[in-house]
Formats: structure tokens, C-alpha cells, sequence
């Protein structure tokens, strides 16, 4: 029983306390990345086209 509540517990607080605080941090930080893969890539078309 002392092991089985723990678990309990700690799975409550698992689905309950950092849901919410990824799903609004998760996405920006995704579409962060985004920007910064779609940016490098634009620049490496960039360099490419100024050195070619």
C-alpha cells in the first residue's frame, strides 16, 4: 500500500500539474524552431546564389 500510493500520487500530479504549462510552452518554442529552420534555410539559399 505504501508503494502503490506514491504512484498514485505521483501520477496525479504528473497529469495535472505540467499539462498545462508544456502545451502552452511546447508550442512556441516548436514554432520557434520553425522559424530558425525556415531562417537557415533561407540563408543557405542566400549564400548559395551570392557565391555562385
Amino acid at each position: 500500500m505504501s508503494r502503490a500510493q506514491p504512484a498514485a500520487y505521483g501520477r496525479d500530479r504528473f497529469e495535472h500539474e505540467p499539462l498545462r504549462p508544456n502545451d502552452t510552452r511546447d508550442s512556441p518554442a516548436s514554432s520557434f524552431l520553425l522559424m530558425l529552420f525556415f531562417s537557415s534555410a533561407l540563408f543557405a539559399l542566400g549564400l548559395t546564389v551570392t557565391l555562385s
